[in-house]
């Protein structure tokens, strides 16, 4: 996802970095692709400005 993004993704964690998900989102809208990460593998998605962090 990260190669999609202008802003920085920060995955919390060797264990939730390695986890897959497949699904067809649009990588032009994040917030509704950051939405179907954190629905699909119920994590957290915290913004600090251009930094996107997934825990």
């Amino acid at each position: 996802m990260g190669r999609h993004f202008s802003d920085r993704i920060i995955v919390a964690g060797n264990a939730l970095a390695r986890r897959r998900v497949s699904g067809t989102i649009t990588v032009a809208d994040t917030d509704a692709a950051l939405a179907f990460i954190k629905q699909a593998l119920g994590v957290k998605v915290t913004r600090f400005g251009p930094v996107i962090v997934i825990r």
